[in-house]
């Protein structure tokens, strides 16, 4: 048996995304979700597969964490798109392991191209952004549009070379905007504003924006069938679905749980210990949690809790209730400022929200000791 049967496919999303980059008047969009709520897995499992069964090449690139420059990744993932290996071979492979020297298809002709990756480290040699241009006329095709589909593509403004590269990109995509489409997707909304919100950006206005919906119910109904196929066990549904409610809706945080049932005997108050401690031990909650002064503590807690007007009154009076202490609203802003800066939190339509749901649960489980 594989673990095909635990994936969950977002149909009605799927079609939807799937129309609006074939048949609708957009080229590119925008999708947004926190941390861990199955962005990678839709785009990986749900839109790649259907775009390929109906004829489509599909590129996937994915920017969280670059090993070396991001135009490296790109050159790359257009590269292994138009050999035309079916994608689902190519994620079976594991993360891409940059040697040296990259050797690569040439677009234009027959033969391989070799790239010294010591040369993307800085600015952009510019037969390379003339190279990410070839592959993007060789991958565009009128009547079946080529998918690129970018993850977490707000990382990029982190290179130093982003500015060039989403120029020569976006100059590319411009010249083809029936021969390619695009998914942009970000688990930062600050993020991918600054990246198509500013004016004086390479894709300003370029995508439209959508976001990830929730789970609906259907999901627990689906991975309880997995996991009497699995295990041969029965969870109650109302019990599954009151964790799955407290959990927000994270399907990680779900499947952790439903799959420590059977090893804590079926006890939910131990399933749920397993999913904080293996968060913690995943996530590096504990090493982070040591690093925060008391003061960024109190307010990662404070965000994790919803808690209205974080630098108003009434955060005031939660930290004070919480910590004892009475924090001015600049001590709050400086610790709300270094936790944005460590990327723990983001400003998600004008809230300040954590950025991994695993995180904020694990957060709002902590002792009140810990903040005294």
């Amino acid at each position: 048996m594989t673990k095909a049967h635990w994936h969950y496919t977002r149909t009605d999303f799927l079609d939807t995304v799937f129309t609006m980059l074939v048949s609708g008047p957009v080229q590119a969009i925008s999708l947004f979700g926190p941390r861990r709520i199955g962005k990678t897995q839709f785009l990986q499992y749900d839109l790649a597969p259907r775009a390929e069964m109906y004829g489509h090449q599909v590129a996937y690139a994915s920017f969280w964490q670059m090993p070396t420059s991001p135009l490296a990744i790109l050159l790359y993932e257009l590269d292994q798109a138009l050999r035309a290996e079916p994608i689902a071979k190519r994620l079976a492979r594991g993360t891409l392991a940059l040697s040296p020297k990259l050797r690569l298809r040439d677009p234009t002709r027959r033969g391989e191209i070799e790239i010294d990756l010591s040369d993307l480290k800085g600015k952009a040699p510019e037969d390379h952004l003339l190279l990410l241009d070839q592959y993007c006329e060789k991958l565009a095709n009128e009547t079946r549009p080529a998918i690129l589909l970018f993850d977490e593509f707000q990382e990029i403004l982190y290179a130093p070379e982003a500015t060039a590269i989403m120029a020569a990109l976006r100059t590319a995509l411009d010249k083809r905007k029936t021969g390619l489409s695009v998914v942009f997707t970000g688990s930062s909304q600050s993020g991918l504003k600054r990246v198509f919100s500013q004016r004086d950006a390479p894709f300003f206005n370029f995508a439209t924006e959508i976001t990830l919906p929730p789970l609906p119910d259907d999901f627990v109904t689906q991975q309880l069938r997995a996991f009497h196929d699995t295990y041969r066990g029965t969870v109650a549904t109302d019990t599954a679905l009151a964790v799955f409610h407290d959990f927000d809706r994270n399907p990680l945080m779900f499947q952790i749980w439903l799959n420590a049932l059977p090893l804590n005997g079926f006890d939910d108050a131990a399933a749920r210990r397993q999913v904080a401690q293996q968060m913690a031990e995943t996530g590096g909650y504990d090493r982070m949690w040591l690093e925060l002064a008391p003061a960024q503590r109190a307010m990662l807690r404070l965000l994790a809790e919803e808690i209205a007007q974080p630098t108003g009154q009434t955060g005031h009076d939660f930290l004070q209730n919480l910590t004892g202490e009475s924090l001015t609203a600049s001590q709050r802003q400086k610790a709300q400022k270094a936790l944005a800066q460590r990327h723990l939190i983001d400003n998600w339509d004008g809230r300040w929200q954590l950025t991994d749901p695993l995180l904020k649960a694990w957060v709002i489980a902590r002792p009140e000791r810990e903040f005294t």
